[in-house]
């Protein structure tokens, strides 16, 4: 039985495997979601920071839940796209679509997860029965379930990196943060997604244990009978 935690890296998704039985980690970095299917099999669970089931128009319950639970790091909660903008081919139209709309456009950083949203929309549009185990964590808010609060340091500077691996370590083993940096390159996989994908096998791992939450209570279905919510 494996469950997997996945976060978007510049070489694709980086994914930290663990088998329950054994306890054992591995560490994958993948081009699309479809290659880590064919590499580990279909796992038990798969929790992925990146936003599962869309709207036409408006905002998710599971994004302005999430981002009051963060409070003052709330702002990490990028907007998910809406689907009509989700085909657009280059930022422009994309904030174009959106304007038509609802009147306002793209920002740059919401437009960078549209490649990684679209593909996964697809994946689950062309494959229902990836609705069961796949399941859209944020890592912030994992994190922030995780150490009983918000963490305050942003995630890119050292007390925020050391914040968040003073939860890893003690978690997953003193070296496994040191063991997966050494295995790919930091132009491929940043420290950040690193921890950030930790972070998402820990809720993995509440989740197939039934100690998860999730943002809403009762989960929210989009046009395609898609989950929109977010896990902790």
């Amino acid at each position: 039985m494996t469950i997997v935690g996945v976060d978007g890296c510049p070489a694709g998704w980086i994914a930290v495997c663990q088998e329950r039985s054994s306890g054992t980690l591995n560490a994958h970095v993948v081009g699309c979601l479809r290659e880590l299917f064919e590499k580990i099999g279909v796992p038990q669970i798969v929790t992925i920071d990146m936003p599962i089931g869309l709207l036409d128009e408006g905002s998710r319950i599971c994004d302005i839940e999430a981002r009051k639970r963060l409070g003052s790091r709330g702002c990490c909660v990028f907007p998910a796209p809406i689907r009509p903008a989700l085909e657009a081919g280059s930022y422009a139209d994309a904030s174009a679509i959106r304007r038509q709309i609802e009147g306002k456009g793209v920002s740059a950083q919401a437009f960078g997860i549209y490649k990684k949203v679209r593909e996964i929309d697809e994946l689950l549009c062309d494959n229902p029965s990836l609705v069961d185990i796949l399941f859209e964590v944020h890592p912030e808010v994992s994190f922030a379930a995780w150490h009983g609060s918000p963490i305050r340091a942003q995630k890119a500077t050292k007390n925020g990196f050391d914040d968040r691996q003073a939860l890893t370590k003690p978690h997953f083993g003193m070296g496994t943060f040191d063991q997966i940096r050494n295995q790919f390159r930091k132009r491929d996989v940043s420290n950040d997604d690193i921890l950030d994908a930790l972070a998402a096998l820990w809720t993995a791992q509440r989740i197939v244990t039934n100690s998860a939450e999730s943002l809403p209570k009762p989960e929210l279905r989009d046009a395609h009978g898609i989950p929109m919510r977010i896990w902790c």
